[in-house]
């Protein structure tokens, strides 16, 4: 039995916000450019991509790892199981080598996300790397900071079942496994999951997909796709196809869905979400996995690109999508109705500016890395007797365990 980019497309709802799904959007990516980082070239004549795949930085060569990313966000489905996310969108496709700096040019000209299905061989990295803020992830999120509607997508790596790190968070061997860019607080860090039918069944994370969190506790990875067993193109022939596993897949499975959402939201609204609002209405609208309300292994659960764009689509009937600035030391309040019987959910997310990054060679520095620290916090008034009820956020305790509270760890 295997998985297949179709079927990684009706985990994370992109078939239903595809030609022929279900909400009748009839989003394919059409006018939207994603970039992809990865080592080497994809093939760029393979007809799943050919025609719409750029290569931007003059390398060469057919490599399996960067068409199966590609394709998994992109193909156009000529092998109906191995159509992509966005199958018509244009692909810009870099080498690694250079990745900041090219980053930098393409947030310039308007790019709005990119996929990094790549990591540190974490086998050779010393100890305290491990959860830590380091200059590597502070470089990403400068950039971020600055060009304020760049989402940079990264997988969270596949060392699950290793234990690399020799002084995990609490002496706990079964999380603590991030390193690198993995830990950047803007960016959207993926974890993955088998197969997934949404309200059929039971969402399962992969064994192999490396788990958080951060060292100051923050949720890492942020969300999970489907990464095992997707058959997509490979780069050893133009109608050559392959199966991997590996949060490399879950990577593009979320990223092509995002392409989808922003291009959802320019039609209706005439431009695109800030990078701090199309992650937070997919975290926001994800559906939660394993333990009740956010992990260190799922993030806060599967993406639900169906759900996300029912939530752009009912703005100003049954949801509030709103871009705001608020000034330091500031409050926001905003009323809101409920009918008492669907669940309210309340969210914000932010971009947050530098911290200083982790230099030093202790493990699980514990350090806040936040910046800004904003709050959020429901208020309930009971209509019968005037009585309030107040509702705080969720966020991590430990490795392993979470509660409601003031969280003041994470900008989401």
């Amino acid at each position: 039995i295997t998985a297949n980019n179709v079927n990684a497309a009706i985990s994370s709802g992109a078939k239903q916000l595809n030609t022929g799904g279900s909400l009748g959007l009839n989003l394919n990516g059409e006018s939207m450019i994603a970039h992809v980082w990865d080592g080497g070239q994809a093939r760029a004549t393979h007809q799943e991509i050919s025609g719409r795949l750029n290569i931007m930085d003059g390398i060469s060569g057919g490599s399996d790892h960067a068409t199966h990313v590609c394709g998994t966000i992109g193909a156009s489905g000529l092998n109906a199981p191995s159509k992509g996310m966005a199958p018509v969108c244009k692909i810009n496709q870099y080498d690694w080598s250079n990745d900041v700096s090219e980053a930098t040019s393409a947030a310039i000209n308007g790019m709005l996300l990119s996929n990094h299905s790549y990591g540190l061989i974490n086998s050779g990295v010393p100890d305290w790397y491990f959860g830590a803020y380091i200059t590597a992830a502070r470089n990403w999120d400068l950039l971020m900071n600055s060009a304020t509607y760049y989402l940079m997508v990264c997988a969270a790596g596949n060392d699950g079942t290793q234990n690399f790190n020799a002084c995990p968070l609490n002496g706990n061997s079964a999380f603590d496994k991030l390193s690198w860019i993995a830990l950047a607080k803007n960016n959207l860090t993926v974890a993955s999951a088998a197969d997934y039918i949404p309200g059929n069944s039971t969402i399962a994370a992969s064994n192999f997909s490396s788990p958080g969190p951060a060292d100051d506790l923050r949720i890492k990875p942020d969300i999970c796709g489907n990464g095992e067993l997707l058959v997509s193109s490979m780069g050893s022939g133009n109608n050559v196809y392959g199966t991997f596993s590996g949060t490399s897949m879950a990577s593009p499975n979320v990223t092509g869905t995002l392409v989808l959402l922003q291009q959802h939201y320019k039609n209706l609204n005439g431009t695109f979400m800030r990078a701090a609002t199309i992650k937070g209405l997919a975290l926001h609208t994800a559906t939660d996995a394993l333990t009740l309300g956010p992990d260190s292994k799922s993030g806060w659960g599967y993406i639900d690109g169906k759900a996300a764009a029912k939530t752009i689509s009912e703005v100003g009937s049954t949801s509030i999508v709103n871009e705001l600035t608020l000034n330091n030391g500031s409050t926001y309040t905003l009323v809101v109705n409920s009918d008492g019987v669907t669940p309210l959910k309340a969210s914000i997310s932010w971009n947050d500016p530098t911290d200083s990054a982790n230099f030093g060679s202790f493990c699980n520095v514990s350090s806040q890395t936040l910046v800004n620290d904003l709050d959020i916090e429901l208020s309930y008034v009971n209509p019968n007797n005037g009585t309030t009820s107040i509702y705080q956020p969720w966020m991590l305790t430990s490795e392993a365990t979470n509660a409601k509270g003031n969280n003041s760890s994470d900008p989401f």
